[in-house]
């Protein structure tokens, strides 16, 4: 029997990575497929486009654009959130005229590839991080709006004109009234029950058969039981009768060099580089291997994309955190399972798409509103709250300027909302683009950057340089004793940093932020730094909070040094398979220990932190704080290996390709425990009847062995005070279990914990 596991190499790419992980790679692609392709059908319906050209941008995306891409496993798909863009693009270049329009826009969609690509070439990428996050999710927030507001009116089984948000929203209910078509109601109603359902159910039977792939299924069926009109009367379904040939549109370079042109083609590529930048974002948290992100070679891939989707009569398309995280999820190893899924797709447009005549658009509108809901849901409101009251103005603002004005004069409006209310929190008007920073270079392996003014997005690039001047590897102290305000969104690009640059070692530790005020609970919140007067009386109160005074009585028994400050060093937890799919945001109160084998051995370290892990702001319910203890600097051969309780985390590692070694002699332990690993015979070796015998006796931590380091940790939570004391018996039982044979006299201590 052998035992396939989490390798923490990073899979080789080209033929090498097909020949190796073809069989992970094309299940992979299946799902992704499954869920793409009423994703395709539904963008293009909403665009108001054939349905084919949806799919052609997602061919394109992963036959042509695949292997460019700086993000190793985003896929390039049409995206959501242009289609107001489209929608008001074609009409504006047109003039009303829609076939006139769609030729124009395809020439102003190269055009854009053109600007996206430029964008990279000059290495621009990292001037998008100016702008929050939180504005670039009020502009999706108010695209959703306007998705939502045009297929209410399809939903009903009418079809809307040309109007604005507001005009849809005040215009909804007299059409449901009077112009309202019960049996397309009947399926639209039928098949939101089923999406909106399928996210309380557990997640494995939707990897099976993806919801809006089902009711492409039953609204098929839906529209057979109840005759819904056909062809000839009130059509509700899609016209495919024409063929491929009828929808193949060329460009129209006519206009091109217009102020019309220049204005669509600025904001298409915008827009599509600022929520390419969001969502590689999420989807590098999801990579199990942390496969490093070039912004830059993203853009350049994009904008060739673009051009040649403006060139097919294709739609825009944009990196896509749906389909990536499904390929991700999926077990996906190299960029192959994105070619895979485009071949699927081409496949299906070729000889597939006549089945497409019995779907009834309603179906994709509800596909669509689906979808959509998560970008204006509440619960991405309450947890843009949960950051801060100043986020959620900021938020709120861009919504309201972005439908009163529009995308772009909501794009410019809510930046430069969030530089006033940087300015109102203490940003000084020179500080806002600029950073006022001190270098101090102790040595080759130390450096002090000390920030003298505020640290906000806007000024990120500054700091940045400085950062990226001192050699992988080393530790950086960033120091904002002397900041006003340090504010969400630079917290979390420095957090990016370490993954960027320092990938093998080194990290940031920040500083000097014990007394700021945090705006609110969430761990990455704004910081105030107060007056003098309020200061100082934050500084006759105690520097620890109640969970770094618990920690500090344990680093106090142990004679050791606690350091509270936060460190972005998740990197060197790199390969550990206990977080997989989550961002591992900072580590804090940490402190160490050293554990002597025998006299003469070299010394092992055992240190203690808390994490903070997420998975991003669309998924910030499943955000979480935990605590481990690394061990490192073993110098004893021992396997790489994963034993878990048979809880949540094992099952979902299995369906990644693990698989469980069972012990015939050890009932009780193969029934409590996971015990996962690659090299099953010496895994077998090491777990000989004391190795068993231990473990069974010692059931509450989880323990990982990788590359001669061990990680031990308890459920995924924070360890209270006395847990954190059971641990670190545990970890030295287990070093006295590990080096029995250089130290025998250690052997009887082996069950401390027994």
């Amino acid at each position: 029997m052998t035992t396939e596991t989490f390798d923490s190499r990073i899979p080789s790419e080209g033929f090498r990575g097909l020949a190796k992980h073809h069989r992970s790679d094309l299940l992979a692609a299946t799902f992704v497929f499954a869920l793409s392709l009423p994703f395709c059908l539904s963008v293009a319906f909403g665009a108001q486009l054939s349905v084919y050209s949806g799919l052609l941008t997602a061919i394109i995306g992963g036959l042509l654009i695949a292997f460019l891409g700086g993000a190793p496993m985003a896929i390039k798909m049409p995206t959501i959130g242009l289609i107001p863009i489209i929608i008001w693009g074609i009409h504006h270049l047109g003039s009303g005229y829609s076939e006139t329009g769609l030729r124009l826009w395809l020439a102003v969609l190269m055009l854009a590839g053109v600007f996206q690509f430029l964008l990279g070439l000059l290495r621009l990428g990292n001037y998008l991080n100016i702008v929050p996050d939180v504005v670039i999710f009020g502009i999706l927030a108010t695209m959703g709006l306007d998705i939502c507001a045009r297929q209410m009116h399809y939903l009903i089984g009418v079809v809307p004109g040309e109007a604005n948000t507001l005009t849809l929203i005040w215009t909804f209910p007299q059409n449901l009234l009077y112009n309202a078509h019960l049996e397309a109601m009947l399926i639209s109603v039928a098949c939101l029950v089923i999406l909106f359902f399928s996210t309380t159910i557990r997640k494995r039977y939707e990897s099976i058969l993806p919801a809006p792939l089902f009711v492409l299924f039953i609204g098929v069926l839906m529209s057979w039981y109840l005759r819904l009109p056909v062809k000839g009367g009130a059509s509700f379904f899609l016209d495919t009768d024409s063929g491929m040939e009828s929808w193949v549109y060329w460009p129209d370079f006519l206009r091109l060099y217009s102020w019309e042109a220049f204005e669509v083609a600025t904001l298409v590529a915008l827009f599509s580089s600022l929520e390419s930048m969001l969502n590689i974002k999420a989807v590098e948290s999801l990579d199990f291997y942390r496969r490093k992100t070039h912004p830059n070679r993203e853009l350049m891939a994009l904008g060739l994309g673009n051009l040649l989707c403006g060139l097919l009569g294709a739609m825009p398309m944009s990196s896509s955190m749906i389909q990536s995280a499904s390929n991700i999820n999926s077990g996906a190893k190299t960029r192959w399972s994105h070619v895979f899924g485009a071949l699927y797709l081409l496949l299906f447009l070729l000889f597939g798409t006549f089945m497409l005549s019995y779907v009834p658009w309603v179906v994709l509108s509800a596909i669509l509103v689906y979808w959509c809901y998560g970008l204006i849901s509440p619960k991405l409101v309450r947890d843009i709250y949960q950051i801060g009251r100043e986020q959620l103005f900021v938020f709120c603002f861009t919504v309201l300027i972005a439908l009163a004005g529009g995308i772009l004069l909501g794009l410019i409006g809510g930046w430069l909302c969030s530089l006033v209310v940087s300015m109102y929190l203490g940003v000084k008007p020179r500080e806002l683009f600029v950073a006022q920073v001190k270098v101090v270079v102790f040595n080759e392996q130390r450096t002090k950057i000390m920030v003298r003014s505020s640290a906000v997005a806007s000024n990120y690039l500054s700091i940045q340089r400085q950062i990226a001047k001192i050699p992988a590897g080393g530790q950086i102290y960033l120091d904002f004793s002397k900041s006003r305000v340090v504010d969400h969104s630079f917290m979390e690009l420095v957090y990016h940093h370490p993954y960027n640059y320092n990938t093998a070692e080194g990290n940031i530790e920040i500083q000097g932020i014990e007394d700021h005020k945090t705006i609110s609970a969430h761990p990455l919140a704004t910081r105030v730094l107060p007056d003098k007067h309020k200061k100082a009386l934050i500084e006759k109160a105690s520097p620890y909070n109640e969970r770094q005074l618990d920690v500090l009585a344990v680093a106090a028994v142990n004679n050791v040094r606690l350091r509270p400050n936060l460190t972005y060093d998740g990197n060197k937890l790199q390969g550990f398979s206990f977080a997989l799919g989550y961002d591992i945001k900072y580590r804090e109160n940490k402190f160490s220990k050293t554990f002597v084998p025998a006299e003469g051995e070299r010394p092992v370290k055992i240190e203690f932190s808390d994490l903070f892990l997420s998975r991003g702001l669309r998924m910030s319910e499943q955000s979480r704080e935990m605590s481990i203890l690394l061990v490192s600097d073993l110098q004893i051969a021992v396997p790489d290996f994963t034993l878990n309780k048979e809880g949540f985390l094992a099952k979902m590692l299995q369906t990644i390709g693990y698989s469980d070694i069972d012990f015939a002699h050890a009932p009780a332990f193969s029934e409590y425990f996971l015990l996962q690993g690659r090299n099953e015979a010496e895994i077998r070796q090491f777990f000989d009847p004391e190795a068993i015998d231990f473990f069974e006796q010692n059931r509450d931590f989880s323990v990982e062995f990788r590359e001669g380091k061990i990680l031990i940790h308890k459920d995924m939570a924070l360890m209270n005070r006395i847990e954190l004391e059971d641990a670190l018996v545990f970890a030295e039982a287990l070093l006295r279990l590990i080096y029995r044979e250089t130290s025998p006299e250690a052997e009887e201590d082996a069950f401390a914990l027994a």
